[in-house]
């Protein structure tokens, strides 16, 4: 009986010590991760702005770069992003103000999109956009001229 519990003495202070290792390893992955996660962080939110889209009773930080456009959708807008599209209660013209500095044009009273996810305009009979993920979408004739001067400056800026 004596060797028994001298056994699991052993044992348990075996595994005692096993936990103590872990720990300690896990700690420092946790540190590793840590500064990892604020270093993502901070880059998210210095270098990429944002927009929060209230969903239920959270609220969704969504990069402007995903992005690819905007539609309206009666009283609201519909943002589209390359996985889901988003419902928001934001007009098209504070839209487009909280926008166009970011790299985005209003095509029709009805769209802005972000120029870096256009792959083709055409300024033919009925002018349109083509998304790079294949969606057209028509721009006005009243507009085709700031949309024009909206790309050439994109192109300029890219030269450079």
């Amino acid at each position: 009986m004596a060797n028994w519990n001298i056994l699991q003495t052993i044992n348990f202070y075996k595994n005692v010590q096993l936990l103590d290792s872990k720990i300690v390893e896990l700690s420092t992955l946790k540190e590793e991760f840590r500064s990892v996660y604020d270093e993502l962080r901070n880059k998210t939110q210095d270098d990429s702005p944002i927009i929060q889209i209230k969903i239920g009773n959270k609220v969704k930080n969504i990069l402007l770069s995903e992005i690819i456009w905007v539609q309206s959708d009666d009283y609201c807008v519909k943002v589209h992003t390359q996985n889901k599209s988003y419902n928001l209660r934001k007009s098209m013209k504070l839209m487009e103000t909280e926008l166009e500095s970011q790299g985005f044009v209003r095509l029709h009273r009805s769209y802005i999109v972000n120029k870096k996810h256009v792959d083709a305009i055409s300024y033919a009979s009925s002018p349109c956009v083509l998304l790079k993920n294949g969606i057209q979408l028509k721009m006005s004739a009243g507009r085709t001229a700031k949309v024009k001067a909206a790309f050439k400056n994109a192109v300029e800026s890219s030269n450079e």
